[in-house]
């Protein structure tokens, strides 16, 4: 079995806001999702947005977080309490971060999804760093277009070396630099 190579995060919000629109655009077989508003805009806690009129609209928020650190479940919370004023009714809402994933976060999001079910409102998913690098392997041509750099040649030497090298060897450090 070979061992994936882990994609790094974006730098900055924006590109980590881009790079949300296309792997949910992907992933939720949605071309109507568009970046909603901007900066300094009421955007009630939505980044993402679906456009297409669809009854049940979908969203996303996106958070840029330390890769080593979780979302709180206040967080979280906040942000769902924020979409609910979305002024049309949401059927997904999604909180897409760079933070590690948590039980405490995948606690809040089960509890607050039984309480939207009982009352008729949307259903969160949580996209946290680890999914969307998934995400970013399943649709490989949106990974090879926002990380240019790693060409299949590039992946496949990395891959290969990766499996043939001892890890105490000192060479080991450098096929990843």
């Amino acid at each position: 079995m070979a061992l994936r190579f882990k994609n790094p995060p974006p730098a900055n919000p924006d590109d980590f806001e881009r790079l949300c629109l296309r792997l949910l655009k992907a992933h939720w077989n949605l071309p109507a999702l568009e970046l909603y508003g901007r900066r300094g805009e009421r955007q009630h806690g939505v980044d993402i947005i679906d456009m297409s009129g669809a009854e049940a609209l979908r969203a996303a928020q996106c958070k840029l977080y330390d890769q080593s650190g979780t979302l709180p479940p206040a967080e979280i919370q906040a942000e769902v309490d924020a979409a609910k004023g979305f002024p049309l009714p949401l059927g997904v809402y999604a909180i897409c971060t760079t933070a590690r994933v948590s039980t405490q976060a995948q606690n809040a999001i089960l509890l607050i999804n039984q309480e939207h079910r009982q009352k008729g409102l949307f259903t969160v998913e949580l996209f946290t760093w680890d999914r969307l690098d998934e995400l970013l392997e399943e649709f490989t041509t949106i990974r090879d277009q926002v990380y240019r750099s790693r060409d299949a040649t590039t992946r496949e030497r990395t891959t290969r070396t990766h499996r043939t090298v001892k890890p105490a060897q000192p060479s080991a450090s450098k096929v990843f630099q």
